[in-house]
């Protein structure tokens, strides 16, 4: 799919799953392109303070620039992600509001289209209050 950039909002072997980083930079030398796995631990269904999620929106960012194809992640895509996404919408002129219905349209022929992103409310609220070019 031509990612060359992993943002991994999961923690170092969250509920016993192994590090998959060092068969991504297996897999890339396969393909011969250079990728980029940056974790930024978020425990499941929480949120980073502030001044973290300006931490990775700004390295998202720096990875657009220089033309990295990212991608976010977190255990099921859902909660983390969503909230991380949504954060980068605003970030990038959307209202809170369009963000979250931007994630729902996108998810909408996913095997998670009935479920909600970001989860928990306050991910949800945590998307809502954050504020354009935070």
């Amino acid at each position: 799919m031509g990612v060359t950039y992993y943002a991994n909002m999961t923690n170092e072997g969250e509920y016993g799953r192994k590090p998959y980083h060092l068969l991504l930079q297996e897999e890339a030398e396969k393909q011969n392109i250079q990728v980029v796995h940056q974790r930024f631990a978020i425990t499941d269904f929480d949120i980073p303070v502030v001044d973290r999620m300006k931490h990775i929106l700004d390295c998202i960012d720096a990875a657009i620039a220089v033309k990295h194809k990212v991608y976010i992640h977190c255990m099921a895509g859902l909660g983390r992600t969503g909230t991380v996404a949504g954060c980068y919408l605003v970030r990038h002129g959307m209202t809170g509001e369009e963000a979250l219905a931007e994630i729902k349209q996108r998810k909408q022929n996913s095997i998670f289209a009935r479920m909600d992103s970001p989860i928990t409310v306050q991910q949800k609220q945590m998307v809502l209050d954050w504020k354009i070019g935070a």
